[in-house]
């Protein structure tokens, strides 16, 4: 009777650890699946995050001022974002800076030619 007490102790303690060792499997499987949805999930960010770089690059050429991460550095999308905001407002501005300059330009030509067509004009009367 004894013997079959211990057999039965043994049982017990044998599926405690079989139940606690499937929940340590499960916990694991669980954190394993995070770690692989967070690593993903990362990766797309940064896949993100490289595209907005060599679209401003591409936009930019030269000219563009947007600040590149150094090597190791993390990559903030937000400032990535708001630095190539920054550098469409400064070709925004140029351009209508240019166009300024050309209108100008433009309206001293114009007057000339008035002014010329005027003198050839009153040479004719």
């Amino acid at each position: 009777e004894k013997e079959k007490e211990e057999e039965k102790k043994r049982l017990l303690q044998e599926r405690m650890r079989a139940e606690e060792e499937k929940k340590r499997l499960q916990a694991e499987s669980a954190r394993r699946e995070e770690e692989r949805a967070r690593r993903d999930l990362e990766e797309r960010d940064m896949e993100e995050t490289r595209a907005l770089m060599e679209a401003a690059a591409r936009r930019g050429g030269r000219r563009a001022k947007i600040d590149l991460p150094k090597e190791g550095e993390k990559i903030d999308k937000v400032q990535l974002r708001q630095q190539a905001i920054q550098e469409q407002i400064r070709e925004r501005q140029e351009l209508a800076r240019k166009l300024q300059r050309l209108a100008k330009s433009m309206d001293h030509f114009e007057r000339a030619k008035r002014e010329e067509q005027e003198g050839m004009l009153l040479s004719l009367h």
